[in-house]
C-alpha cells in the first residue's frame, strides 16, 4: 500500500467516525460520556432539586424564544438539557487531546461541533505525487519547477518525495476550497473579503476593495453562510494529515542526510501555479518573501513574512487558496508584517503552520495563529516552551469556519487581547488544545467594557462562544482543552467556558492545580440565551469572580456549569455566582471530590445556590458539594446541609460517609 492510499483510508475512516457507529460502540461510548456525571451524582442532584419541588426534567424548561439560521444543535440542546454540558466537556476533552500530533482528528471533531459533516469523498491519489504534479502544469512551469527542485535531487529519495506530496495535496486541496466557495457569486465572495474581517476585529482589515461602501450586515453573513462549509470542512482535513505526516516525515531525517544538505548550503526558491516555493537551508534563515509552500529544516529562524496565511485571491493578489509552512528544528520567531495577519490563518482559504520542536515566539496582530474566517486556519507546534502574543481573533478563532491552535509540550504562555484562545464566532469554531505543561493563558487589557465597566477590559476569550445580537445571529463554539500542568487563566470581562447570544463557550482543564481569575460573565457561565461550561478534572484550584455573573451561574434564559472532579478548592465570587440561577436561568455547581473546600463571596442573596425571580416565574440554582469534612460556605451553610434559598435555589453540602470502624 502506498501512502497516499493510506492517506486516503485514512480519511475514510474519519469520515465513518464523525458518521455511523455500531450500537455495542454507541452503548460504550454512553458509558464514557455520562462521565463525570455518574449515578451518584443524579441521585444527589435529584434530593437537591426535591427539596426545592423540582425534577430534573424541570431544568429543560424553554429557553429559546428566538430563532435564526445559524443556530447550532450542541447550542439547544445545552439549552435543553443542561447536564449534557458535562457529558459535552467530558467528550471533547477527550476528542481534542493529543490534537499536536493527530490535527486532522481534531478539525473533525470540531466541524461536527458546528453541525458540518467531513464528506466521505474519494480521492484518487496517484502513485507518483511528481509525475501527476508536473501534468497540472504547463510545460514552461514544469520545467521551471524541475530546475528550480533539481537541488534536491542529489538527496535520499525521501526528501523530494515529500515535497511533491505535500504540493500535490496542496493542488487537490486549492480545487476542493475552491468548489465550496461555487456558490458564492464573485459580488459575494467580494462582499465577504471586503467586510467579513470587520466583524473580527476592530481595526479597518479588507482584502478587497469597497470598504467605505454601505452594505446590509445580513448580505455579508448570508453571502459567508452560502458556502459549501462541509467541503471546506473535508479538504482540511485532507491536508492536515498529509502536512502532519510530511512533518513527521522530515524531522526523522538521517544525520548523513542533513550533513549533506548542510554540505550543499541547500535553499531552494522556485514559483509553481499555487505560488512561491521556499526549500531553507538548516542555518539561521530569515524569510522575507510570502510562500505558499515553505519548508525550514533547520536553525533559528525569523519569519517576516505572512507565515502560512491563505488569502483567497482577489485582483492584484495572485496565488492560491492554500498556504503550508513547516519548521522542523530551532528557536524560531514568527513576526508577520501588516495588521499582523498571518501565521496560520485561512480567509476563504486553508492556511497551516507546523513547528517540530523549539522555543518559539509568535506575535501577530488580528486575524492570526489558528484563525479561520470562511475558511480553515491550523497551527500546530509539537515541542518547547512557547510564547503567543497577538490581539484579535486569534490562538483558535472560528467564524464560518475553524481555528485551531495545537500545543504537544513545554511550559506556554498565550496573551491575547480580544476575541481569542478558542473563540467561536456565528458558524465558527475556535479552539487552543495543549497536552501538557504549565501554562499560563491572558486575555484582555486593551478593549475598555464602556460604558458598563469602563475601568476593565474586555476579554470574550478562552473558550468564549459569541452570538451577533443586533442582527439576532447565533453565535459558534469557543473551547479550551488543556490536558495537564498546574495552569492560570486570567481574563477580564467574558470568558473562561463561557458564552453570549445562542454559543457555546467550553473550557476543560485535565488536571492540576489551576488559577481561574476573573472580573464578570466568567467562569462556566452563560449569558443572555446562552450556554458554558467549564470542567476542571483535579487538584487543588482556585475560582475568582469578582462580580457575577460566574462560577457556574447564568442570566436571561441561559446555562452555566461548573464541575471540579477533586481536590481542595476555593470559589470566590459576588452576586449571582457559584452555582446560581438569575433571570430564568439555569446555574449549577458540583464539587465531586471529598476535599476541603471554601466558598466565599459577597452580596449573599443570590450567591451559593440561588436562583432569582424574573418575568413572573423563576430561575433555578444548584450547588451540590459531594464531600469533605470541613468545607466553608459565606453565606452559613453548615456541613452535612441541604438548604433551599428562595424559590428553586438549593445548596447541598452532602454529609461525609460514616467511618468504617477498624
Amino acid at each position: 500500500m502506498n501512502k497516499l492510499t493510506a492517506l486516503i483510508l485514512v480519511l475514510a475512516v474519519l469520515c465513518i467516525a464523525f458518521s455511523a457507529h455500531s450500537p455495542a460502540e454507541e452503548a460504550e461510548t454512553d458509558k464514557i460520556l455520562k462521565n463525570p456525571i455518574g449515578e451518584v451524582q443524579i441521585k444527589a442532584l435529584e434530593k437537591a432539586l426535591e427539596a426545592a419541588n423540582l425534577t430534573i426534567k424541570d431544568l429543560s424548561f424553554d429557553k429559546k424564544p428566538i430563532d435564526d439560521p445559524l443556530r447550532l444543535d450542541v447550542v439547544n440542546r445545552m439549552l435543553d438539557e443542561p447536564l449534557f454540558c458535562a457529558e459535552l466537556t467530558h467528550e471533547t476533552g477527550i476528542a481534542l487531546e493529543g490534537a499536536a500530533e493527530n490535527p486532522q482528528n481534531a478539525i473533525g471533531y470540531m466541524a461536527s461541533l458546528i453541525d458540518l459533516a467531513v464528506k466521505e469523498t474519494e480521492f484518487h491519489g496517484p502513485a507518483n505525487p511528481r509525475s501527476a504534479l508536473m501534468k497540472e502544469l504547463s510545460r514552461e512551469e514544469a520545467a521551471e519547477m524541475t530546475e528550480g527542485l533539481s537541488k534536491l535531487q542529489g538527496l535520499p529519495r525521501s526528501v523530494p518525495d515529500q515535497i511533491y506530496l505535500i504540493l500535490w495535496a496542496m493542488q487537490y486541496t486549492d480545487s476542493m476550497v475552491r468548489k465550496a466557495l461555487e456558490p458564492l457569486s464573485d459580488e459575494q465572495k467580494k462582499l465577504v473579503l471586503t467586510h467579513l474581517p470587520s466583524f473580527a476585529c476592530s481595526d479597518v482589515v479588507a482584502f478587497a476593495e469597497g470598504m467605505d461602501e454601505e452594505v446590509d450586515a445580513m448580505d455579508v453573513m448570508m453571502a459567508a453562510n452560502s458556502a459549501d462549509l462541509d467541503m471546506l470542512a473535508t479538504a482540511a482535513v485532507f491536508l492536515a494529515q498529509v502536512v502532519s505526516d510530511v512533518t513527521e516525515e522530515l524531522a526523522s531525517l538521517d544525520d548523513d542526510t542533513l550533513a549533506l544538505l548542510e554540505k550543499q548550503h541547500m535553499s531552494i526558491r522556485t514559483n509553481t501555479p499555487l505560488g512561491p516555493v521556499v526549500f531553507g537551508s538548516l542555518g539561521a534563515d530569515l524569510h522575507e518573501k510570502d510562500a505558499a509552500l515553505l519548508i525550514d529544516l533547520g536553525g533559528d529562524d525569523v519569519y517576516k513574512n505572512s507565515c502560512a496565511a491563505a488569502i483567497a485571491p482577489w485582483g492584484d493578489r495572485a496565488g492560491s487558496y492554500v498556504s503550508c509552512l513547516i519548521d522542523v528544528k530551532g528557536d524560531d520567531r514568527y513576526m508577520p508584517p501588516a495588521h499582523g495577519v498571518g501565521c496560520g490563518t485561512g480567509i476563504m482559504g486553508i492556511g497551516m503552520l507546523f513547528d517540530a520542536e523549539g522555543d518559539d515566539y509568535y506575535s501577530a496582530g488580528h486575524l492570526s495563529i489558528g484563525a479561520g474566517l470562511l475558511g480553515v486556519g491550523l497551527v500546530v507546534d509539537r515541542g518547547g516552551s512557547d510564547y503567543y502574543r497577538s490581539d484579535t481573533f486569534t490562538q483558535g478563532a472560528g467564524m464560518f469556519g475553524i481555528g485551531l491552535l495545537a500545543e504537544a509540550d513545554g511550559g506556554d504562555i498565550y496573551r491575547g487581547a480580544k476575541f481569542a484562545q478558542g473563540f467561536g464566532y456565528p458558524r465558527g469554531c475556535g479552539a487552543i488544545a495543549d497536552d501538557k505543561g504549565v501554562d499560563n493563558y491572558f486575555a484582555g487589557g486593551k478593549y475598555l467594557h464602556v460604558p458598563l465597566l469602563p475601568t476593565n477590559y474586555q476579554s470574550l476569550s478562552q473558550g468564549f462562544g459569541f452570538g451577533i445580537r443586533g442582527l439576532r445571529l447565533s453565535g459558534g463554539v469557543g473551547i479550551i482543552a488543556d490536558a495537564s500542568g498546574n495552569d492560570t487563566y486570567t481574563a477580564e470581562v467574558y470568558g473562561q467556558g463561557s458564552s453570549y447570544w445562542y454559543a457555546a463557550g467550553l473550557l476543560i482543564d485535565g488536571g492540576g492545580n489551576d488559577y481561574y481569575c476573573t472580573t464578570q460573565y466568567s467562569v462556566g457561565a452563560g449569558i443572555h440565551l446562552s450556554a458554558g461550561a467549564l470542567l476542571d478534572r483535579g487538584g487543588n484550584d482556585h475560582y475568582y469572580c469578582k462580580n457575577g455573573v460566574g462560577i457556574g451561574g447564568s442570566h436571561d434564559y441561559s446555562v452555566g456549569v461548573l464541575i471540579d472532579c477533586s481536590g481542595d478548592d476555593y470559589y470566590q465570587g459576588a452576586g449571582a455566582a457559584q452555582g446560581t440561577g438569575h433571570t430564568n436561568g439555569v446555574g449549577l455547581l458540583f464539587d465531586l471530590g471529598a476535599g476541603n473546600d471554601a466558598y466565599s463571596g459577597i452580596k449573599t442573596s443570590l450567591l451559593q445556590g440561588g436562583g432569582s425571580e424574573r418575568r413572573d416565574t423563576a430561575s433555578i440554582g444548584v450547588l451540590i458539594d459531594f464531600g469533605g469534612p470541613r468545607d466553608t460556605y459565606s453565606t452559613g451553610v453548615e456541613n452535612g446541609e441541604l438548604r433551599v434559598k428562595g424559590v428553586y435555589g438549593v445548596c447541598y453540602d452532602m454529609p461525609d460517609p460514616p467511618e468504617e470502624e477498624e
